[in-house]
């Protein structure tokens, strides 16, 4: 054999190539039983990285454990009491596990497909009580780096410590929405901060958001972890003292916060001395009113955030909007921000009549920020007030937009007042947009804007969706539009409407049949694309 493979990392790298194959665990296991240099490096491979245990609880003694009915591929169960022995024959195996990941949830379609595709059985929750009582040495999977958990009838928490040890830096925890044990998912959190103080990213989803034990196990959790780079949690809330913790993590990049529970959550004072989430690059706020996640941006200072993202129940009234687009032109850097997201997901919310048009003034401090490639912005509020002269300022400000949607999912109010000819500008100044999104007025007579008879006008090869919510469109104009159109935009691939268009109403439902005549005529008759509801 040559020298070079007789060096573990040379063998490595090349078992990498096999294990990507498409049959690359039969490969590796094959490899593992040519020769004892083979062994544990393709054995590091094989067991690198585990969805189930079920393969591991195999290697015990076969006396010990036994596949019974009760599922499709069975139950897997111990057949009598476990001993310290029995655990010479997994150590070999378990030492090699860094990556477990336990989180589908087994009471999904889904994971039963998967489950069946790989003729795996259930593991009966006693089995891991049973090593739990047993194991006397340390963790029963040493070498573990990164666990996912999913809590579910099947599987409860309880048995969760079993696999937290020190060398733990990444834990994700889906909490049941419906049936979160409380006590024993706080008893985790704790186990945590006295197991895994390395730990560097946290993400706890789902779970009750009104639960004080779950928030205070959290927020005690938080404290006494120094090397987060990523945290987070949508919906269970945080204390200040946990809030104010994360602001001084030097190495925090992104960061998802709920604010649900308000009585937990109070404006945070900023101190000048002191820059408030100084490496952060993402964020990502849950929140049932968007004056929490102003008071949130008010409290950050970070020069290098490139993502802002929020998700609010309520719909926002167009001072709020203003007034958060100004808080992040005040703590941000105007050249780093990228993308911003925002703000409700679920458009069956009552808009605020009082205050719920926005327009060129609401948007006018996000132009500033001059780098940005995604800007998404819907919720239950009225987009009829944007004009051509915003969007001919948003060109001008944002060179480098690949995605932009002002109202096209959320279809509050009338359509807006952008014209076809509004259009324009984006393709002079944005040449690498690819998906729009805006309600437009398509009631003004259109003629596309050539230079010369020599040269062709202002088009835009990237462009492939146009999402045009519920534009209203007469049948007059339907060829026109077309025509219009397919020479501003002669790539695109589909044109998108509002799918809760009509609801009942004709002239709504007539305008969504205008729009796939529109995109059949752009697009079938050169044999592509197509036209979506």
């Amino acid at each position: 054999m040559h020298h070079s493979l007789q060096i573990t990392e040379v063998l490595s790298h090349i078992f990498e190539y096999a294990f990507n194959d498409e049959q690359g665990s039969q490969t590796i296991y094959a490899i593992a039983l040519a020769c004892q240099a083979f062994r544990d490096p393709a054995l590091m491979i094989l067991w690198r990285h585990m969805t189930s245990l079920v393969p591991l609880i195999k290697c015990f003694p076969s006396d010990l454990w036994e596949v019974r009915g009760g599922h499709e591929l069975g139950t897997l169960v111990f057949t009598r009491a476990l001993l310290p022995s029995d655990f010479e024959r997994v150590q070999p195996y378990a030492r090699h596990i860094k990556y477990l990941n336990l989180e589908q949830d087994s009471d999904s379609d889904a994971h039963r497909r998967i489950r069946l595709s790989l003729i795996r059985p259930e593991v009966d929750p006693e089995i891991f009580r049973a090593i739990r009582l047993c194991q006397v040495t340390g963790p029963f999977l040493p070498n573990l780096l990164k666990l996912g958990i999913t809590e579910n009838q099947h599987d409860g928490l309880e048995n969760v410590q079993l696999f937290i040890g020190t060398k733990l830096i990444a834990f994700f925890l889906q909490f049941s929405a419906i049936n979160c044990d409380e006590s024993t998912g706080a008893a985790v959190l704790t186990a945590l901060k006295s197991k895994s103080p390395l730990l560097e990213e946290l993400e706890i989803s789902a779970g009750p958001q009104t639960s004080l034990t779950l928030s205070f196990a959290l927020s005690d959790l938080l404290c006494g972890l120094k090397h987060l780079k990523s945290f987070s949690s949508p919906c269970i809330a945080l204390t200040n003292a946990a809030l104010g913790h994360l602001a001084s993590l030097p190495a925090l990049r992104l960061l998802g916060l709920g604010i649900q529970n308000e009585e937990l959550f109070t404006p945070m004072p900023v101190v000048p001395t002191i820059q408030a989430f100084p490496a952060l690059r993402e964020i990502t706020i849950w929140a049932r009113h968007l004056a929490n996640a102003v008071d949130m941006i008010g409290f950050i200072c970070s020069s290098a955030l490139e993502v802002a993202i929020f998700h609010i129940e309520t719909p926002p009234s167009a001072s709020l909007i203003h007034h958060l687009f100004l808080k992040l032109l005040e703590n941000c850097s105007s050249a780093s921000l990228t993308r911003i997201y925002g703000f409700q997901d679920d458009f069956t919310a009552e808009w605020n009549e009082g205050d719920n048009y926005v327009d060129i003034d609401n948007f006018r401090p996000l132009l500033s920020f001059s780098n940005l490639e995604y800007v998404w912005i819907n919720a239950c509020i009225s987009f009829e007030l944007v004009d051509d002269a915003l969007i001919r300022d948003v060109a001008m400000a944002w060179p480098n937009l690949r995605q932009l949607d002002f109202g096209s999912m959320s279809c509050w109010g009338l359509s807006s007042r952008v014209t076809l000819a509004g259009l324009v500008p984006l393709c002079n100044n944005c040449p690498n947009l690819q998906v729009l999104g805006l309600t437009l007025d398509t009631s003004m007579p259109i003629r596309y804007p050539a230079v010369d008879p020599l040269r062709r006008g202002p088009y835009n090869d990237q462009m492939h969706t146009l999402q045009v919510g519920h534009s209203s469109i007469d049948r007059t104009h339907v060829g026109a539009v077309a025509a219009f159109l397919s020479r501003l935009y002669p790539n695109l691939m589909e044109i998108i409407t509002w799918d809760r268009m009509g609801n009942g109403d004709e002239a709504l439902e007539g305008s969504r049949d205008l729009w796939v005549e529109v995109a059949g005529l752009i697009l079938h008759r050169e044999g592509r694309g197509s036209a979506q509801q």
